[in-house]
C-alpha cells in the first residue's frame, strides 16, 4: 500500500433486507487501492488512520450523524454513538485523534471524518490520519476512523442516513495478499510493459553524490 502501514482500511456500506440479512447498498465499497484517487469518483476513496494498524474492524453497525455538534467541539452526552459508527466533520481547530476520541468517549466503535470542503486528490502523497496536530502529539484512540472527501461526506448525510435500514463496516485488512496487491495504475503499467507498449517513466533523484553524476554523465557521451 502507498501508505507504508500494515493494513489497508475499507469502508463497506449495506443495506438489511427483510430478513435483516445484509446486502450491498447503492454507493461504493471505499479502500485505499489506488495510488491516484483523482482518476476516480472523488466519493470513492478514504484514507486511514495510524492507530488503525494495533486495531481490528468494527462490526456491521449503524452510522450516527449529530448536526449540531458535526465538528466534535463539545462533548457528546453519555453514549450518543453507543454501538455506531460516528461521522463528524474535519475542521473545527481539532486533529483528527481529537474528534475520534471524543466519539469514542461517547460509546463510537468506529469513526467517519469528511472533508467539507475538498475531495482527497492530494492525499496519495500523506501516510494518513496521523496523531500529531498542531505541535503536539495526542494519544491514540482506540477505535478505528477513516477520512472521506467532500463528495462522500454529502453522500453519506443526504442518502445513507435516510434509511434506517442501512449499515456500515469499518475493515482492516493485514492479509499478505491484500497488503502486496499493486495498485490497479501500477497493474496496468506492468501490463502494457509486458505487451512491449512504449512506456514513458520519470525518475525523481533527491541526492546524488558527484562522482556518481560523473559516471553517469559518462555512460552518456
Amino acid at each position: 500500500d502507498a501508505n507504508d502501514m500494515n493494513h489497508i482500511a475499507t469502508l463497506e456500506l449495506h443495506e438489511l433486507d427483510e430478513g435483516d440479512a445484509a446486502r450491498g447498498h447503492g454507493l461504493l465499497v471505499w479502500d485505499e487501492s489506488s495510488w491516484y484517487p483523482e482518476k476516480n469518483d472523488g466519493s470513492a476513496v478514504l484514507r486511514t488512520a495510524i492507530w488503525n494498524e494495533r486495531l481490528f474492524a468494527t462490526g456491521l453497525v449503524p452510522i450516527v450523524h449529530l448536526t449540531d455538534n458535526e465538528l466534535a467541539i463539545e462533548p457528546f452526552p453519555a453514549n450518543a454513538f453507543a454501538g455506531s459508527i460516528a461521522l463528524l466533520k474535519r475542521g473545527g481547530e481539532l486533529g483528527f485523534a481529537q474528534k475520534t476520541s471524543v466519539a469514542e468517549a461517547a460509546g463510537a466503535v468506529g469513526c467517519i471524518i469528511y472533508d467539507g470542503d475538498d475531495e482527497l486528490e492530494d492525499w496519495h502523497f500523506f501516510p494518513g490520519l496521523g496523531l500529531e496536530f498542531d505541535g503536539q502529539m495526542l494519544p491514540a484512540p482506540g477505535i478505528p476512523a477513516v477520512l472521506v472527501g467532500k463528495a462522500a461526506g454529502m453522500r453519506l448525510k443526504t442518502e445513507f442516513l435516510d434509511s434506517a435500514k442501512c449499515r456500515a463496516r469499518i475493515g482492516i485488512d493485514r492479509s499478505r495478499e491484500s497488503l502486496r496487491r499493486l495498485p490497479p495504475e501500477m497493474q496496468e503499467f506492468c501490463q502494457r510493459a509486458a505487451r512491449g507498449d512504449p512506456m514513458h517513466v520519470a525518475v525523481l533523484i533527491e541526492r546524488i553524490s558527484r562522482s556518481h553524476l560523473r559516471q553517469l554523465r559518462g555512460d552518456f557521451e
